[in-house]
């Protein structure tokens, strides 16, 4: 971006100012009449004073007048950039006191505009002003005097009191003006004054990144802030002079850069800070407003911001958000209640997927994503940099053979219980800033098997000692738990089987957690059970009473009870 410019006319230097119409002037060494060129330093009449004693503008003997000249607009407080293109203005590093000497009302304190003027050329390191026409009376002792108030240290510790020195936007700034003829030459720079401006706003934690300043979102300090302006259009800031100011937001996140320059093109560049990503950009609107962020999501740099004269912009923000997570395992529910209490272990190497929103933010098949993990060490997983305000979703799918999902959601323990439904899909949650939810997981269990046979016991001893042999084509019943998984006549359920070879039974497909009973009832006429559990060794003793009822037992997962057998003589 080159100079911007206005078209002007200087006036032969008067004092004091009067101009018909215009009532806002203070007595100045001459005037400067702005003609076209900018809606941000308007059309008008503005104060003006010499910035270089050495060099002059050629005005018009009968009018009084310059040419009509093209003056390219430089701020007082870019000394750097002064320094490199106007060789002609010294002491470039004292131009904020001639800012602060511009703010006083020195002419009703008795000093004349002639001496104003001699002191600005003091400031600035020239001092040859004796012989210059149209100051009026000066005196040197007033020069002298003004020249010490802007230098002034009044507590002698080697820092003057006005140095420094940054108008606020109701205050007079001195703009430098470069006034070049059509042919090319660089005539006297000029200072004129206007009004000061400034900008800034609020760096905020955008909780659910949807670009928005909501309600209760806090602001972010200790974030660095910079006033830049890309002057050689390379787009970047990394030349000289394009870093023009630096700051930091304070513990509410506010920032704001004053003494601006009207009609000058900045643009503000927010530095990301570890762990922070730039939030969506202009989702209000491609202006600056009051309510979206206005920083790359890229670089942090705000578009040009050109302000006018008192002019305080309040609108140029930068929203943030730190990534989120989710995670949490893949268990073996061993008992089958679907709550993590039996020292249950994980699955590992096992692919879990992630389903996030798309760019609606919302998971509804149009443009969702999908993210893969492998789930390490005893089960478990994460996914990391996510954005928050998005709606995720974990998928587990891949189970080895023989297992299915646990219950979902039982025990009112978010961080015990399962999340997946039979399916394998647990809840969609949408996470804040920095969140990390630890707590979307999903219990397996293997199926378990009871069996046994039903058995001719020859000698009455209920021990399967004598050579047995077993009774087959007959039926046994199986007695499962309801949906609360205990026998107690309240949705109990019933299965049947009819024994095989030698008298040989199985269920299967039966869930851990679960009570299950069997019933051996339908035996050969003339037969009866003999006795219950003796021996004391499970697998060759008789399970059942003498009504064929088992005792009632409870699987745990991938489990095969294979002793739950009935001898009968």
């Amino acid at each position: 971006m080159s100079q911007p410019s206005v078209t002007i006319v200087v006036e032969l230097p008067h004092s004091p100012v009067t101009n018909p119409g215009v009532d806002d002037l203070n007595p100045s060494y001459f005037d400067v009449r702005i003609t076209s060129g900018s809606s941000y330093l308007p059309v008008g009449i503005y104060d003006a004073w010499c910035a270089d004693v050495n060099s002059g503008i050629p005005l018009n003997a009968s009018t009084g007048l310059s040419t009509s000249l093209t003056a390219y607009i430089y701020s007082s407080y870019e000394t750097g950039l002064i320094a490199a293109n106007l060789p002609g203005i010294g002491n470039t590093y004292n131009l904020d006191l001639v800012n602060w000497m511009l703010n006083q009302d020195f002419t009703s304190s008795g000093y004349t505009y002639g001496e104003i003027q001699c002191a600005i050329w003091t400031l600035l390191g020239d001092t040859n002003f004796q012989s210059e026409v149209g100051l009026g009376t000066v005196d040197p002792a007033h020069i002298n005097a003004l020249v010490a108030l802007a230098t002034a240290d009044s507590d002698n510790n080697g820092v003057q009191d006005h140095e420094g020195f940054v108008p606020d936007v109701t205050q007079n700034i001195a703009v430098i003006l470069d006034p070049v003829s059509s042919t090319g030459t660089h005539y006297q720079p000029l200072i004129i004054t206007t009004k000061a401006a400034a900008l800034g706003d609020y760096v905020w934690i955008d909780g659910n990144a949807n670009g928005r300043q909501d309600a209760n979102e806090q602001g972010l300090g200790g974030v660095t802030v910079n006033l830049v302006r890309d002057i050689n259009n390379d787009g970047d800031f990394n030349d000289a002079n394009e870093l023009l100011k630096t700051t930091v937001t304070d513990a509410t996140g506010y920032y704001e850069f004053k003494g601006l320059t009207p009609g000058l093109d900045y643009q503000v560049q927010f530095v990301q800070p570890a762990g922070y990503q730039f939030t969506q950009k202009d989702v209000v609107s491609n202006t600056f407003d009051a309510t979206d962020s206005d920083a790359n999501t890229a670089t942090g740099v705000t578009g040009i911001v050109l302000l006018h004269a008192g002019e305080f912009n309040h609108t140029i923000d930068a929203g943030l958000y730190q990534t989120a997570s989710l995670g949490d395992r893949l268990w073996v529910d061993t008992n089958g209640d679907g709550i993590q209490n039996d020292g249950a272990t994980g699955l590992s190497g096992r692919t879990v997927t992630l389903i996030g929103g798309g760019a609606d933010g919302l998971i509804n098949g149009v443009g969702d994503t999908t993210a893969t993990t492998t789930t390490g060490a005893d089960g478990f997983y994460q996914f990391t940099g996510l954005t928050p305000g998005v709606e995720y979703q974990v998928q587990f799918g891949d189970l080895p053979a023989g297992y299915q999902f646990t219950g979902q959601n039982l025990g009112g323990d978010d961080t015990l219980d399962s999340d997946a439904n039979s399916a394998g899909f647990t809840q969609i949650v949408t996470l804040a800033s920095g969140e990390n939810n630890p707590t979307l997981d999903a219990g397996v269990y293997q199926t378990a098997s009871l069996g046994d046979r039903l058995w001719v016991d020859t000698n009455g001893d209920g021990i399967q000692n004598d050579g047995a042999t077993g009774l087959s084509g007959r039926t046994v019943t199986l007695i499962g738990g309801g949906a609360d998984g205990l026998i107690n006549g309240v949705g109990d359920t019933t299965a049947t089987t009819t024994t095989g070879a030698d008298g040989f039974y199985q269920f299967t497909g039966l869930t851990p957690g679960v009570e299950y009973q069997v019933q051996f009832g339908d035996l050969p006429a003339g037969y009866q059970f003999t006795g219950q559990n003796l021996g004391g060794d499970d697998t060759l003793d008789s399970d059942a009473n003498a009504s064929g009822f088992t005792q009632i037992v409870t699987l745990a997962s991938g489990e095969n009870n294979p002793t739950l057998d009935a001898g009968v003589y």
